[in-house]
């Protein structure tokens, strides 16, 4: 299979390897939400909120826009969708990326736009992530903002 990275909007990318798209899954943290009309406390609706990580963006090369990426194959077990027999390690970064919230609902929070890279907030740290297929995930981050990895400046 051939691993390739998709472009999006706003300095999005994806993350690709055949027919799978890879996301980070981020743990949750669920709760049941009562809304009237809409459904009871026998029938709740679910809220889900992220209790770890999410804001990261792919580091790619200056100059080639590649990403390094490393694929883990391990055998398939008896649920491939939640101990998945394929993941991706990349090179991430943390950035200065929040939820918002919706001003007509304040309690109800949602994925903002993908930020500003050269503005935002960055963490000095090259963190290594690991991606899944898209399917093996619940809560996720499929498109991630892109933050180019100067090269090293050699002494002269």
């Amino acid at each position: 299979m051939k691993f390739s990275t998709s472009r999006w909007p706003q300095n999005g990318l994806g993350i690709e390897h055949g027919p799978l798209v890879y996301s980070l899954a981020i743990q949750e943290k669920w709760s049941p939400v009562v809304e009237q009309k809409y459904s009871t406390a026998e029938f709740p609706d679910w809220n889900a909120v992220p209790v770890s990580s999410w804001e990261y963006g792919l580091m790619t090369n200056a100059g080639t826009g590649a990403v390094r990426a490393t694929f883990e194959r391990k055998p398939m077990t008896a649920d491939p969708w939640t101990d998945p027999p394929v993941s991706v390690k990349v090179e991430a970064q943390k950035i200065g990326w929040d939820l918002q919230k919706n001003p007509d609902n304040p309690e109800q929070m949602f994925t903002p736009p993908l930020p500003e890279v050269q503005t935002a907030q960055r963490s000095d740290a090259v963190e290594h992530i690991t991606l899944t297929p898209y399917g093996a995930t619940h809560l996720r981050l499929t498109i991630f903002p892109e933050v180019t990895k100067q090269p090293r400046k050699t002494p002269g």
